[in-house]
């Protein structure tokens, strides 16, 4: 376990295994949703999994610090350099898969592959669908209103191998940063 210092936050991280790779932890998750997986996946990669700002291990050091996508995906890049990786996979679960997504479009020349697993991307669905959501309402970030969520709980161990499966294919296909497999609303592109 190591800290990476960020503008307004400071990370914990996690490394084990070799070769590169990048997990991003999702929502409001931390390094520990991956601790099933990570072992499978250290016997081909550097698996570095963190707690993003504001989550868990990882606290603001500034109150009024950004959460935003493009800051987290600057960390997300600082956690690369830290560790002196040119190019990494990158793997984004939930909102996490939003940075994984930026990371295609910011920083694709740092990817050697990206998966963005479910992406709440609402915005991105046609305006008429029934699985959009008409009205937000504003919820404020956990840690801002001084809650700061607990580690994550081991998850389910089935889950494991499955994942690693679909991880471990990653080397077999450079060059692929992001395959998209539904239909934008006209206008939106990533």
């Amino acid at each position: 376990m190591t800290w990476v210092v960020v503008p307004g936050a400071r990370l914990h991280v996690e490394r084990t295994g070799i070769g590169p790779a990048l997990l991003v932890s999702g929502g409001g998750g931390d390094a520990g949703m991956y601790v099933d997986v990570i072992p499978l996946l250290a016997r081909a990669f550097t698996v570095i999994a963190y707690d993003r700002r504001g989550n868990s291990r990882s606290p603001f050091t500034e109150p009024r610090a950004s959460i935003a996508v493009n800051r987290q995906t600057d960390d997300a890049i600082a956690v690369l350099d830290h560790y002196g990786f040119e190019r990494a996979y990158v793997f984004g679960n939930s909102s996490g898969a939003i940075i994984a997504l930026e990371m295609v479009a910011r920083h694709a020349g740092r990817l050697l592959g990206a998966v963005a697993h479910e992406p709440p991307l609402v915005q991105l669905l046609a305006p008429d669908s029934r699985d959009r959501v008409r009205e937000p309402g504003a919820v404020p970030h956990p840690a801002r209103a001084g809650r700061v969520h607990p580690p994550v709980p081991q998850r389910r161990p089935d889950d494991a191998p499955r994942t690693a499966r679909v991880l471990s294919r990653l080397p077999a296909r450079p060059g692929r940063a992001c395959r998209h497999h539904g239909a934008l609303a006209p206008g939106h592109r990533l």
